[in-house]
């Protein structure tokens, strides 16, 4: 719990201070924790219903999704050290 509500005073610290035109860290990063954070508490609750494994294939198949996408996102952006 220490780990969201930090993040969620991230968040708020971020888009204050560029609502007020001050040098910000960067607050997409806190707030894709948090939609994240929404989202599987979401979809886990309605998942828990299903009978049987199904939870559980649910899961497996996000976390397969998901690093697929990051992979391949990692592999498309050019790295910093790249010249």
């Amino acid at each position: 719990m220490t780990y969201a509500t930090g993040t969620l005073v991230s968040l708020g610290l971020a888009i204050a201070a560029k609502a007020t035109k001050q040098a910000a860290a960067s607050w997409k990063r806190p707030l894709a924790t948090w939609v994240a954070l929404t989202l599987g508490a979401g979809i886990g609750a309605m998942a828990v219903s299903l009978p049987g494994p199904g939870s559980l294939l649910i899961a497996a198949l996000v976390l397969i999704l998901i690093g697929g996408a990051g992979h391949a996102y990692s592999r498309w952006k050019p790295h910093p050290s790249a010249s």
